[in-house]
């Protein structure tokens, strides 16, 4: 596999799975990439990245599709929040709530909304951040750290810190 276009560290023992064995679909477009990283049942890192656009985008229509993903955020209910992170890190079933408010930030070269929601999953009540960030050259990203509330009560301070690292290359 070749090196993904994006750097984030994970905590130290944890076993990487490049899923090339695995055919991931996300809003109906399968990604170019797409690396998960497990601590066990408990713990579980995503990131997939999708192929570049036919053109390139502005900096300006980067910047724009983040905003307004970030103005749907904060006007999106529990359920419709549940129902977006369902399918991506330890999965939820029915309501999310936001415990970390939504915001945008710089992550190397490109731009991105990040929060964090709690939410019942099929493995108990589950703690996530999600970071959804175009690169300038206007490929997706999708990277997501997501564990077990028990899990993120011991771990909290290396998981951030992994969440922290998350930055596009390329």
């Amino acid at each position: 596999m070749s090196r993904p276009p994006a750097e984030y560290g994970v905590p130290a023992g944890w076993e990487e799975d490049s899923q090339d064995n695995v055919t991931h679909v996300i809003d109906g477009e399968t990604p170019d990439q797409w690396v998960e990283h497990q601590s066990g049942r408990e713990a579980i890192v995503q990131w997939s990245v999708m192929s570049p656009p036919p053109s390139e985008p502005t900096e300006d229509q980067v910047r724009g599709a983040i905003d307004a993903g970030l103005d749907g955020m904060r006007s999106a209910s529990p359920q419709d929040i549940g129902y977006l992170r369902e399918a991506t890190g330890m999965g939820c079933v029915g309501d999310a709530t936001v415990v970390d408010p939504p915001r945008t930030e710089e992550v190397g070269e490109g731009y991105a909304l990040r929060y964090a929601y709690t939410c019942a999953s099929p493995s108990g009540p589950a703690r996530s951040i999600t970071i959804t960030a175009y690169g300038w050259d206007g490929r997706k990203h999708s990277w997501t750290v997501s564990t077990t509330e028990d899990y993120w009560a011991e771990h909290a301070t290396e998981l951030e810190a992994a969440a922290d690292s998350f930055r596009i290359t390329d």
